[in-house]
C-alpha cells in the first residue's frame, strides 16, 4: 500500500520541474555594453549637418566608467516603457567626456569643446524586443 503523501510529494516534484524552465526564459538579461555605449553615441554624439548638407561638428564620447543598477518593474509615465506591461527597466550611469570637434569648411579646430557628462538612464526593450532608454538625470560640466 502506498503512502497518501508519496502522490502529493511525486506531483509536486514534476510541478516545480515543469515551471523552472519557464522562469529562467523570462528572466531578462541587462543591456551589453555594447549596447548602451552606440544608444548614447546616437543621443549625445550625433553631428549637426549644416545647409550645405555636410556635418559641421564631429563628437567623441571617451567613456571613463558604465555602472549597472538594480533592476525593477518600470511604469510608462516615469520609465517611458510600454503601456500596461510588465516591463523591466536596467538603470545604467555612464561618466563619459564628450568632445566636440569642428569640421566645417573655412574654420580650423584647435582648441576642442569637451563636455564631462555623468548621465542617468532607464534601458528597457520596447513592443519589438529592441533595447531603447529614457535619460532620467544628467550633469554637465565644461572640461578646461
Amino acid at each position: 500500500m502506498r503512502h497518501p503523501l508519496s502522490a502529493l510529494v511525486i506531483a509536486i516534484a514534476c510541478l516545480t520541474s515543469l515551471a523552472a524552465p519557464a522562469a529562467e526564459e523570462k528572466k531578462e538579461q541587462t543591456p551589453p555594453e555594447a549596447v548602451v555605449k552606440d544608444a548614447l553615441q546616437k543621443h549625445y554624439g550625433t553631428s549637426s549637418v549644416g545647409p550645405d548638407g555636410k556635418p559641421h561638428y564631429s563628437y567623441t564620447l571617451e567613456y571613463k566608467t558604465i555602472k549597472w543598477g538594480e533592476p525593477y518593474e518600470g511604469t510608462w509615465r516615469s520609465d517611458g516603457v510600454p503601456a500596461n506591461t510588465k516591463t523591466m527597466v536596467y538603470p545604467v550611469r555612464a561618466d563619459f567626456v564628450m568632445k566636440r570637434e569642428t569640421i566645417y569648411t573655412g574654420a580650423t579646430s584647435k582648441n576642442p569643446k569637451a563636455e564631462h557628462i555623468v548621465s542617468t538612464c532607464g534601458f528597457f526593450k520596447d513592443r519589438f524586443g529592441e533595447w531603447t532608454f529614457r535619460l532620467k538625470e544628467q550633469e554637465r560640466a565644461d572640461v578646461k
